[in-house]
């Protein structure tokens, strides 16, 4: 399936990429692998202030707003990517 992103046409792969980049972005160890299974909390050891960073650096790279609301529901990286992939349909 493809979505539109700031006028750019993107399928759910790229989204999942760019979200797994993102979450790389704020690991302290290196050695972590995410996948689209892993579990941000559990998996990666994120706390709540790097979880609300990522999140607004989703809403600032896929343009979208994520509501307060619905951040506890985003376990792992297929919840995230599921989520962005609704926001853009």
């Amino acid at each position: 399936m493809s979505y539109t992103v700031g006028g750019n046409e993107m399928e759910n792969m790229e989204i999942e990429k760019k979200v797994i980049s993102i979450v790389e972005d704020y690991l302290d160890d290196e050695n972590i692998e995410i996948n689209k299974e892993s579990n941000l909390r559990v998996d990666t050891g994120i706390n709540s202030m790097v979880l609300i960073s990522m999140i607004l650096k989703f809403e600032d790279t896929f343009m979208i707003t994520i509501d307060d609301d619905d951040i506890p529901k985003m376990i792992t990286v297929n919840d995230i990517v599921t989520y962005i992939g609704e926001k853009l349909n």
